[in-house]
């Protein structure tokens, strides 16, 4: 669970970090929105699970990024960070 701790404090980090980036008027491939409102709490609700508590492997509910960054329009041949940490993340959760 360790792995996936580091990751996920990671990911947020690179998160809020991708966020302030918006504010500040400098874009990327995910938009302020799509941050604020996908991406970052569903990174918050992970942080509140424990081991015990996680559903069955086959019913996890963390959601496809891959998916999600599709249908955004991010570029996956030239993956940011924030999108390789999720990619990360998703599997290390996949794998508790």
């Amino acid at each position: 669970m360790s792995e996936f701790q580091n990751l996920l404090d990671e990911a947020l980090g690179e998160c809020k970090k991708e966020i302030q980036l918006r504010r500040m008027g400098i874009t990327g491939e995910a938009s302020l929105q799509q941050l604020k409102e996908v991406v970052m709490p569903e990174l918050l609700s992970l942080k509140k699970v424990k081991q015990e508590e996680l559903p069955p492997r086959e019913n996890r509910w963390l959601n496809s990024f891959a998916h999600a960054f599709r249908l955004w329009g991010w570029d996956m041949n030239k993956p940011t960070r924030l999108y390789v940490l999720l990619t990360k993340l998703n599997a290390a959760y996949k794998n508790l």
